[in-house]
């Protein structure tokens, strides 16, 4: 075939393939529209969980029909179902949709039939993160208003919470921007030190693991420091007379707080009380021997102050044993009068080994020689002076050589003769001889009478307790 007539039929071939494209477009497919849009075009989703669809098919010789249009605010709209065909251009996937909870996806199927084929859609984007939860927070301890001592530190208690999944990471307590105290573990509790007396007013912040705060309303609470007291009455280092009425006096004072009593006390011993000032106690009568007065302030919050001590003085009669603290101790030779009775008189030695201080008391004969309670015999007076009443045991450090020098008799002011006695023993050891009762407390005197001769009497104790051991408690002051 010629050149030229290969021209001719192309040409003509072409022409007759354009009409045939123009008479099926012409013609419309099954899908064809009177809305405007061009068959394939996908519709857009709505602003819900649906998504678009695609066109069903492209327009014969026509561009691919495109996409759905994304949807908005539910789920992201979905590309076309069908994408156009026989188009020079692809039909393409729908965009995907925003703000959903689900991103959208492309078309389901490209454009296929033209030049090139129909692309996907791009994937939906989440949606924002939730903004973490805000914590609570109030102080339960101390109440507004509290008056708290100033000396010791502050308890603060604090409730803080937040819902999950927030934690609360601490709990602050602030005076002002001053941070006083912190506490990262519930029960919340933060001891606050370091305060002045005077009032302050206190907040709670909570702190969560996203440190998002919350605060608390203001505590308002004083601080009071002790109450100051000084006892005025009597002067230090007076001295009196065993029974002498005297009057104590105080002053006290409660900056920030008031002075609810004052206490006197005579060492451990409370004298009594006063509630008003000026604060004073009358008709006291302190014991005899050496006094040590004190008063002690409380005020409304229940702190305590005690005065500096005042000594005092209170003398008992002469050559006289003084009780204190329930127990008289005197060695044997220490007597303050001594009474044959016509009977061999007691003497005072040293030769057995052992004995404490000079010596101990004895009445020696060569024989066995006992005296009845209602016979006259040989006496040793000692007085003694009692602060404490109650019931007294007699101990005594003694030697008992045998059965036949292991007893005698004690008299408490000049009473019946009470015997006493003891298992003999080699050596001086303590023995429980006997007791007496002391119904007031003032003067007594305690005699010792001989019953078998030879019982050596080193020292004696009487007193509320407990048999002695070693050298016994201390000896009792004496009065010149």
């Amino acid at each position: 075939m010629s050149a030229p007539l290969f021209r001719s039929t192309a040409i003509f071939f072409g022409l007759g393939v354009a009409a045939l494209g123009v008479a099926l477009a012409g013609c419309g497919s099954p899908e064809s529209r009177d809305d405007g849009k061009r068959p394939g075009d996908g519709d857009a989703g709505p602003g819900d969980a649906v998504p678009g669809t695609g066109g069903a098919s492209g327009g014969a010789g026509g561009k691919g029909g495109s996409g759905g249009a994304l949807g908005t605010g539910g789920k992201g709209g979905t590309g076309g179902t069908s994408p156009g065909t026989g188009g020079m251009n692809p039909g393409t996937g729908g965009n995907p949709g925003t703000g959903g909870t689900s991103p959208g996806t492309g078309g389901m199927n490209p454009g296929t039939g033209g030049m090139n084929p129909g692309t996907g859609g791009n994937p939906g984007t989440g949606g924002t993160p939730a903004e973490p939860p805000t914590p609570t927070v109030a102080i339960t301890a101390p109440t507004p208003g509290s008056k708290l001592p100033a000396a010791s530190p502050v308890q603060v208690s604090v409730n803080a919470a937040v819902s999950a999944p927030g934690q609360i990471a601490r709990v602050e307590i602030l005076e002002g921007d001053a941070i006083r105290g912190t506490s990262s573990a519930a029960p919340f509790t933060v001891a606050v030190s370091g305060l002045s007396p005077g009032m302050h007013t206190l907040v709670a912040r909570a702190v969560t693991n996203a440190d998002k705060t919350a605060t608390s309303g203001p505590v308002s609470l004083t601080l009071v420091a002790a109450p100051t007291v000084t006892l005025t009455r009597p002067l230090a280092n007076t001295s009196i007379s065993t029974g002498a009425a005297i009057t104590v006096e105080a002053s006290a004072a409660s900056a920030g707080g008031t002075i609810q009593k004052v206490d006197f006390f005579d060492g451990p011993q409370l004298l009594g009380s006063d509630t008003t000032a000026p604060y004073a106690l009358a008709n006291v009568r302190p014991q005899a021997g050496a006094r040590v007065l004190t008063a002690v302030a409380e005020d409304d919050i229940g702190q305590r102050t005690t005065s500096a001590g005042v000594p005092l003085n209170v003398t008992w009669p002469q050559n006289t044993y003084l009780e204190q603290g329930g127990t008289v101790t005197f060695d044997a030779e220490g007597f303050q009068s001594a009474n044959a009775n016509g009977d061999q008189a007691w003497v005072v030695e040293n030769v057995s080994p052992g004995a404490l201080g000079t010596g101990y008391v004895v009445v020696p004969t060569m024989s066995f020689n006992v005296k009845e309670a209602d016979v006259a015999s040989a006496e040793l007076t000692y007085a003694l002076f009692f602060n404490q009443t109650g019931t007294y045991k007699i101990f005594s450090r003694n030697l008992f050589p045998d059965n036949g020098a292991n007893s005698a008799y004690y008299r408490i002011d000049g009473g019946p003769p009470v015997e006493m006695g003891a298992a003999s023993q080699a050596a001086f050891a303590w023995s429980e001889l006997g007791s007496f009762q002391v119904a007031t407390a003032g003067a007594k005197t305690f005699t010792l009478k001989r019953r078998e001769s030879n019982a050596k009497f080193d020292r004696f104790v009487i007193s509320q307790g407990a048999l002695p051991t070693g050298q016994g408690p201390a000896l009792s002051p004496k009065q010149p």
